[in-house]
């Protein structure tokens, strides 16, 4: 899968009564994420499921922000269908993603040119997730 995330030029904020708001910009790249999957029919009524995925971020490190700190990640996915009737069907799937730990360093000027009023964020981030899905299908 291909992603146009370079469209995603700046965050911003519309707030009652004032309007939009320039918080930063972004400058993200477009991005791809590559996956392969299996199905393995253990009986005619069961079905085993499994997948893996790379998921290339499309914040390059030099523009990664405490905001969005994101990464490259990897996808674990597996699942299992059983079919009831022929025409009823139960699917189940459970991804862990496993977000990269990667350093961000992030320069915030309140006003530009005065040492004063600027901050220096330096740590790491990781993210993790745990996705849970569950389909019904009926056929008619």
């Amino acid at each position: 899968n291909w992603t146009n995330w370079s469209k995603f030029v700046q965050l911003e904020a519309e707030l009652d009564h004032q309007g939009s708001m320039h918080i930063k910009d972004e400058h993200w790249e477009d991005s791809w994420r590559y996956a392969i999957g299996m199905t393995y029919q253990v009986t005619p009524k069961w079905q085993l499921r499994s997948g893996v995925a790379y998921d290339a971020s499309p914040v390059p490190a030099d523009r990664r922000t405490i905001s969005i700190p994101d990464a490259d990640r990897l996808w674990y996915s597996l699942g299992m269908g059983y079919q009831f009737t022929p025409n009823l069907t139960v699917d189940l799937g459970l991804t862990l993603i496993d977000g990269k730990k990667v350093d961000v360093t992030e320069k915030m000027e309140l006003q530009p040119g005065n040492p004063m009023t600027t901050s220096t964020f330096q740590g790491t981030s990781e993210g993790d997730a745990w996705l849970a899905g569950a389909q019904l299908s009926y056929l008619f």
